[in-house]
């Protein structure tokens, strides 16, 4: 036996667990199993021979539950196997037709895959099971946004914010709208909202700095920027558009500092050590 993993909390339990067992791959193994206590009660357990993905593909035909399928169909798109998470989401949806959370990820499915038709009629189907939930909202939102429907968009996101005004997304949505429709003014309340409901809403602070330095406001940008690295210091972007604020500036110096800093923080940047040769002349 090479490991045992375990959790008891209120997480999605499946994708933790098959986690915690890829992570335990390393020491080696000639079988694996899990076992669920699901919402009836009753312990589900799945066992399969060989390597971990056998495991998967038993939960995938005998799920014991439609949740285990949406489950695992996430952990395949956020480990970039569209196809796979899809055809798991797929079936979640058909053990349960009203497992709002798998219509969700369905609809993010096809918004990456650029089906934006499909992708409204999705989130629309998770919004009317998940009628208390904002993040459908937002989504539908920002398809329809996409779409050119700004109309449609703003009532989806206001209906989200209404639903859960702690949320910083809506804002940072409706602000990304507002600065399609140039509205600048209203664009910059929208992100400030976004960044006093959440402090390292990179998005917001990247949007509103990106704002700053469109309406010239090139200080502005330059604080906002900095105030981004120091609340999220992983988020590459937020680099990059200081550097280019300092580039337009003509401080080519300057620049190149913010990209030595980015490489410190992420070694690996390639977009830092481009900018480095470009700021450079090489």
């Amino acid at each position: 036996m090479c490991g045992i993993v375990g959790y008891i909390g209120s997480k999605k339990v499946v994708p933790l667990i098959l986690d915690g067992l890829r992570r335990l791959e390393y020491r080696g193994y000639d079988s694996a199993g899990i076992a669920v206590v699901g919402s009836d009660g009753k312990v589900h357990i799945r066992r399969a021979p060989g390597k971990l993905h056998n495991l998967e593909e038993v939960i995938r035909q005998k799920p014991g539950n439609d949740k285990a399928l949406n489950a695992i169909g996430q952990i395949h798109l956020e480990c970039g196997r569209p196809a796979m998470g899809r055809s798991f989401l797929e079936r979640a949806v058909a053990a349960n037709p009203t497992l709002g959370e798998a219509w969700n990820n369905l609809g993010g499915v096809e918004s990456n895959a650029g089906n934006l038709d499909a992708a409204l009629r999705n989130y629309r189907r998770a919004i009317e099971l998940l009628p208390e939930a904002a993040y459908p909202l937002v989504n539908a939102g920002e398809i329809e946004a996409r779409r050119r429907n700004g109309t449609a968009a703003a009532k989806l996101f206001q209906r989200a914010m209404e639903l859960d005004p702690k949320d910083a997304e809506a804002p940072n949505q409706l602000g990304m709208l507002a600065t399609r429709e140039g509205r600048n003014a209203d664009a910059k309340t929208w992100f400030e909202k976004a960044i006093t409901l959440q402090r390292d809403h990179s998005g917001a602070i990247n949007n509103l700095g990106v704002l700053y330095s469109q309406m010239g406001q090139a200080n502005d940008a330059i604080a906002a920027f900095e105030y981004g690295i120091r609340a999220a210091p992983d988020d590459e972007l937020l680099y990059m558009n200081l550097g280019r604020v300092y580039v337009k500036l003509g401080e080519r110096a300057k620049a190149r500092d913010v990209m030595l800093r980015l490489l410190e923080r992420k070694p690996g940047s390639t977009a830092a050590s481009k900018a480095i040769r470009e700021l450079e002349g090489r």
